[in-house]
């Protein structure tokens, strides 16, 4: 798995063709929706540095990262994980929750090749005696996929990264933000590159707002483990 890092030589290098900053393109429909967000404290980012954006704080907790790995006939397979918790307050109520990062990888010399887990993100976020899970999964073209979700309920949104800068003619390998859907229409994003900004519409149902707002910073925190 690659880190957030990898993507910083693509932006930048984005920027210095343009002579711009490379921003992500945002979600149809949202960029006149919502003004969007400022973030505060998450690039340059310090593991436990608190962020913040609207009316809402998020404390953080960091674990470190584990790994192992296993050698058989010349093969070595390894797996890490990355756990954090943190709470959001600032909100109609307050909200909790708990995530892990995953990767896995098998590799002979210096071939390696990234093996399908579970997760690459798996959350559970609390509210109001209410757990919602958040998933996030590589498909196969390279885009994390996944849901929020309040298990067998229709309550559900759909989560996807998102690849494409403005001005730019390709899309990058590394996301730049994620996109929170429902029934196919955008209803928030995040921009995970430069400050950070965040899209909550007004619109969106205010029983389920924070809870949102909750998704965007466990994305905003995410980054992919990698296999040691």
């Amino acid at each position: 798995m690659r880190a957030r890092h990898a993507v910083v030589v693509v932006i930048a290098a984005a920027a210095l063709a343009g002579c711009t900053t490379a921003t992500m393109v945002v979600p149809a429909g949202l960029e006149t929706a919502a003004a969007p967000l400022a973030v505060r404290g998450l690039n340059p980012r310090t593991t436990g540095k608190p962020i913040d954006f609207g009316p809402y704080h998020v404390t953080v907790r960091e674990g470190w990262q584990t790994s192992q790995s296993v050698a058989f006939l010349g093969i070595t397979v390894g797996k890490a994980m990355r756990p954090y918790r943190f709470e959001l307050t600032g909100g109609e109520t307050a909200v909790s929750a708990a995530c892990a990062t995953a990767a896995a990888e098998v590799w002979r010399g210096s071939l390696a090749v990234e093996l399908p887990v579970d997760a690459v993100l798996g959350c559970e976020i609390r509210t109001e005696g209410v757990t919602w899970e958040l998933h996030l999964n590589a498909d196969r073209k390279g885009v994390l996929v996944g849901t929020l979700r309040v298990p067998r309920t229709a309550d559900v949104f759909d989560v996807r990264s998102l690849h494409a800068l403005e001005g730019a003619a390709w899309r990058v390998s590394e996301p730049v933000g994620f996109e929170l859907a429902r029934d196919g229409k955008p209803v928030a994003a995040a921009e995970t590159i430069n400050a950070g900004r965040i899209w909550l519409p007004p619109s969106l149902d205010p029983r389920e707002r924070d809870t949102v707002a909750a998704a965007l910073a466990a994305l905003l925190f995410f980054t992919p483990a990698e296999v040691q």
